[in-house]
Formats: C-alpha cells, structure tokens, sequence
C-alpha cells in the first residue's frame, strides 16, 4: 500500500479541478513516515493524526499532527490524568521556550508580536503542538497561563510580549 501511494505522489498535484490541497494520514506507528515527507516535498501540506505513542519522526514529517484524545469529544489526556486548567503551564520548560523563541522570532522592534505568527511559527518548529494539550482551547489562554508574557488587544488583534525582556 505504501508503495502504491508512493508511486501516485506525482500525480496528486496538476492544474487541474480537483488538484490535492492537503492529504491527512492517520496512523500511530512510523510507516507512513517517508510518505509523509514524500508528500510535502511535492508542496502538498500533511495533517498527521495518531495515539500519543505516535514516534517524533512521523509527528515531525507533518505540517501539523493531532493526538486523536484531542478530537471533537475525546477527552484530553491532561484532563484524563487530572491536570486542571488551573494547573500553570509556566512550569513546562520545554513549553515556555519554544512560545519564547516564537514570540522572539515574530516580535517587532519594542518586543511585541502579534499572536497568530507566533502560533505558525511554533506549530513549523513542533507540527504535534496544540493548546488542548494542556487543557487550553485557546492559544490566547495558554499564552496568559503561563504567566510568562505580557498579553493586550490592539483593535482585534492579540499581541504578546516576554516580561523577560520587555518590562
């Protein structure tokens, strides 16, 4: 079967009605981990989906990777394992550095940047990033959870900053 897929990979992408815009692959083991980036190298962005026991190389082959607990109607492993919204993700070091390198990315001159790059930028550097995994619909509330960024409004757009380096 991955032969197969493999083989009609080219023929995915044309100019014509109909053309591929994205393929979604849906498996927890590492199989499909060359045909996920066999995909994207023809320029055809991968939705991954699988079980938290996904391997990193699968996870990391897609655009974007989803925890099937994750789903509509499934409830999140944090939840299952009794972590509250209440609990601070400021603690997860590994969660505040890569939001930090993501809002330092994006940021302007004064240290600001504007929420949505920020969440494009982290879910290109960890395509299995989503809010939900801590319990969070929102990235917007995530971000404020942690207690380590300045958040505000301007008109409606979100824009957040590092306390760390803007005062």
């Amino acid at each position: 079967m991955l032969f197969d897929a493999e083989n009609i990979a080219p023929a995915w992408v044309g100019p014509v009605l109909g053309e591929v815009a994205r393929h979604g692959i849906a498996s927890s083991d590492g199989d499909f981990t060359r045909l996920a980036a066999r995909i994207r190298e023809d320029g055809i962005p991968v939705l991954g989906y699988g079980e938290r026991k996904t391997p990193s190389a699968f996870r990391n082959a897609c655009d974007q990777f989803t925890y099937f607990d994750l789903l509509e109607g499934a409830t999140p492993a944090r939840e299952r394992d009794g972590a509250t919204k209440t609990s601070s993700p400021g603690g997860d070091a590994k969660l505040v550095a890569l939001l930090r390198a993501a809002v330092l990315a994006t940021a302007d001159e004064q240290g600001w940047a504007n929420l949505s790059p920020v969440g494009q930028h982290v879910r290109k550097n960890a395509p299995d990033f989503d809010s939900r995994n801590w319990g969070f619909a929102r990235l917007s509330e995530l971000v404020k959870a942690t207690e380590r960024f300045h958040i505000k409004t301007r008109g409606t757009t979100i824009v957040v900053a590092d306390k760390a380096l803007v005062p």
